[in-house]
């Protein structure tokens, strides 16, 4: 028995001394790779000019320019991967950093580098969002201050540079980790106090910081990864900082936002980012603002306050349209509306009229929701891409309950028929906005659908294509019912595009006078009818 319990004793022994073992040395590698953390951090501190001088910056001022990739990069005239990048200018651009009291700027003039249907997006709107501490704010061009912004995203675009990053890792109460290797550089994982997360990763040849990277939500992809690099170091006031920025998101390895640095002040004079003492809250605006509701258009046929259609059939509902930036908690909603129009009638397909983000971010909902979905074939590739992607982080109904999507393509038309109700779906075309994209039209009913097809008012690039359209496949239409713009007769829509006709050449003929010849002049306008101006300045392709 006494040798028995001794052999116990023996082997609980050892267990013990491996378990010590293990926890030591786990301990000791915890501390390796802490050590390692640290002293990359303060190698690239000294590559840049020193620890002392860069704990020394209170206020730091990066003026430029930039450029955006339109819509996460889905804002191009087609789904494929391959469709050119549509790009945003952003101007007069300024980063401001008041490092001393935890408050940060974005500043910039932005001018979409292509037609588009609103005036506002070719006129340098000044933005200004500010983040003081939790708190975010916006500046209108009257100076005025309102509420609104994402904290979390501003607090990573402000560590999205090397001294602020650097700064925040080195904080007493930062948190170091899994220092590795990703092709020629060093990496380490930092985790502030806040719980905000990003890696930083530091070039071997200078030691100085190569990326910071960082994962966030987004209503269109789910959970995207972006990794800013940074290039062209230079010195400001004896610290070397990038001139160059480019921001990769880790679908399609797209140039989702590239700052052009033009130069650095550092300890200067800044704004006041203090936020106001009394903060308004920004009005909502855009499409999927105020209370949710539904518009019976006729019999079967409702449009959401958000621009989504719902349409009855015999034994299920069909949506059209799944838009506005949403996500789960916009998009679900709608949804659920949409099945209680008729109860006990399921909802069972989803219509995406094309993939730009403002009108297939509910794409992902809807199939996590068990619903089919119909589009263009050329949308084929971007939706399953959509659909597939994980998020981890951040996790959505679709990742929580994964499941792969149903797709239906259609080619140049398409009948959705049954003994209540008959809908045809039509390739939109002549239309160099969007190439794959679907429109609906009630026969019985002389209903038409539609989704960008008459995206504007104020400036018509594309003004003939409804008429175009309803040529083509000789429709009649009675009532259009707009995603944008609600329930007009065909007359009204005729009036409401006439404007924007105007409005384009206007704007062509008025910047050609400043020898500013600009993307969409001169408008694509197969009817012709072209203002005094035109032919003085442009060779149009109609008269």
């Amino acid at each position: 028995m006494v040798g028995i319990k001794m052999g116990k004793i023996k082997n609980i022994s050892l267990l013990t001394l491996l378990a010590s073992l293990f926890l030591t040395s786990n301990v000791l590698a915890q501390d390796q790779d802490l050590n390692a953390a640290q002293n990359l951090l303060l190698a690239a501190a000294e590559a840049m000019g020193g620890l002392d001088e860069i704990n020394a910056v209170r206020t730091l001022q990066l003026y430029g320019y930039g450029q955006e990739a339109d819509g996460f990069g889905s804002g191009n005239v087609a789904g494929s991967p391959y469709a050119p990048q549509k790009w945003g200018a952003q101007n007069d651009l300024q980063r401001i950093w008041d490092l001393d009291n935890d408050r940060f700027m974005i500043r910039q003039r932005g001018n979409l580098l292509f037609p588009f249907a609103g005036a506002r997006a070719h006129a340098y709107t000044l933005n200004r969002q500010v983040l003081d501490g939790d708190t975010a704010f916006r500046i209108a061009e009257d100076d005025s201050a309102n509420l609104g912004g994402d904290v979390r995203e501003l607090r990573m675009q402000s560590l999205s540079h090397p001294l602020a990053a650097l700064r925040a890792a080195m904080a007493a109460d930062a948190s170091l980790s899994n220092v590795h290797v990703e092709d020629t550089v060093s990496v380490v994982d930092v985790r502030l106090a806040g719980g905000e997360e990003y890696s930083i990763g530091f070039e071997w040849k200078t030691g100085l910081p190569a990326f910071v990277a960082w994962s966030g939500p987004n209503h269109l992809l789910g959970e995207v990864r972006y990794t800013t690099q940074f290039t062209g170091y230079v010195p400001y006031s004896g610290i070397k900082l990038p001139l160059g920025m480019v921001t990769y998101m880790d679908w399609r390895d797209i140039e989702f936002f590239k700052i052009y640095g033009e130069g650095y002040i550092v300890n200067g004079e800044i704004p006041d980012l203090a936020a106001p003492r009394s903060l308004s809250e920004t009005q909502p605006g855009g499409r999927n603002s105020g209370p949710l509701q539904a518009e019976n258009i006729t019999g079967g046929l409702w449009r959401l306050s958000n621009g989504t259609v719902v349409i009855e059939f015999a034994d299920h509902l069909t949506l059209f349209e799944l838009g506005g930036f949403g996500y789960d908690d916009e998009t679900l909603p709608q949804i659920n509306l949409a099945r209680s129009l008729v109860p006990g009638k399921p909802v069972t397909e989803y219509i995406a009229s094309h993939q730009h983000d403002d009108h297939a971010s509910g794409l992902r909902t809807a199939v996590a929701e068990g619903l089919t979905v119909i589009t263009h074939r050329n949308n084929e590739e971007i939706f399953r891409e959509i659909a597939s992607r994980p998020a981890p982080n951040f996790p959505d109904m679709l990742h929580r309950n994964p499941r792969p999507i149903s797709i239906i393509e259609v080619g140049d038309r398409m009948r959705l028929q049954d003994e209540e109700r008959t809908v045809d779906l039509y390739h939109v075309v002549a239309h160099n906005h969007m190439a794959g994209a679907l429109m609906a039209y009630l026969p019985d009913e002389n209903i038409l659908i539609e989704a960008d097809l008459t995206p504007s008012r104020e400036l018509q690039w594309w003004a003939d294509a409804y008429e175009q359209n309803i040529k083509l496949y000789d429709l009649h239409p009675e009532i259009i019912v707009s995603v944008h713009f609600g329930r007009m007769s065909h007359t009204e829509m005729l009036e409401f595009l006439a404007p924007g006709r105007i409005g384009g050449q206007e704007r062509c003929v008025a910047q050609a006078e400043l020898d500013h010849f600009v993307a969409g002049c001169p408008p694509f306008y197969p009817e012709g009818n072209l203002i005094p101006g035109m032919i003085e300045f442009f060779d149009p392709p109609f008269e």
